[in-house]
């Protein structure tokens, strides 16, 4: 009976064995540490390390039995086992992929699609067709070269139109082709608006106070004694008068 070869289950099995064993091994000390330990002017006493080396110990036989148990240990192994099954997607998914990236464009390709420009190589990937029509290949290196940038202009301009719609959006309540007056709140400082109209009044109605005021007489020239008053006291003090006038 001929021999069998191991399966890949077998082989990754025994492979993550082998390695939960290396990385459970308990920690011993090495044959240098006692010499390097004495001649040091602070050795550390031989019964403190066994025990901290015992705890070390304790401690990483537990988070093996924890972490690498022997279920896991067989799924994980039945999972790398399935990836090499023939046909399995993720077994060819990278072989398609590099071959997308080396393979001339496709008859019919979308060559106004962005994704697909962008993943058109910068010259002709065949290289024996390379070779026999070197005319052809430096075309189609220069057209390519070509819609790259086309591509990229044609992104420029779309992100700009769509900040400009953006911005015409936010602008459309102030316009008066849609009935800003309907839109805008009143208070707001408008050509011909309510605010303008109160501002005009108000200035009509300054311009007639200050009339009044400067017609007012003044207290000081009748006294004797002339008593100097800042500016602000004397306007509030013609304002007052004015105001009692009513």
């Amino acid at each position: 009976m001929a021999h069998q070869p191991p399966t890949i289950l077998f082989l990754k099995q025994s492979f993550l064995e082998t390695q939960v064993r290396l990385l459970s091994r308990p920690l011993e000390l090495t044959p240098a540490w006692p010499t390097r330990n004495a001649s040091s002017d602070d050795p550390l006493p031989q019964p403190s390390v066994d025990e901290a080396l015992h705890r070390a110990n304790r401690a990483l036989a537990e988070h093996t039995r924890r972490v690498y148990p022997p279920q896991s240990t067989r799924i994980v192994a039945e999972q790398i086992n399935k990836l090499y099954k023939p046909g399995s997607p993720a077994l060819h998914e990278d072989d398609e992929e590099e071959d997308d990236a080396d393979a001339p464009p496709k008859r019919g390709a979308d060559l106004t699609d962005a994704t697909t420009i962008s993943s058109l190589p910068p010259t002709w990937p065949i290289e024996a067709d390379t070779t026999d029509h070197p005319m052809e290949s430096a075309r189609y290196a220069e057209l390519s070269a070509s819609l790259a940038s086309l591509s990229a202009r044609r992104a420029e301009v779309l992100e700009r139109v769509q900040r400009l719609r953006r911005m015409q959006a936010a602008l459309r309540p102030f316009s008066s082709d849609d009935g800003a007056a309907s839109t805008v709140q009143e208070n707001l400082a408008t050509r011909d608006g309510q605010v303008e109209k109160e501002l005009e009044k108000m200035r009509m109605l300054l311009v007639r106070v200050g009339g009044r005021v400067s017609k007012l007489p003044n207290p000081a020239d009748d006294s004797d004694e002339v008593m100097v008053e800042s500016p602000a006291v004397v306007q509030r003090n013609k304002v007052n008068a004015l105001l009692d006038l009513y």
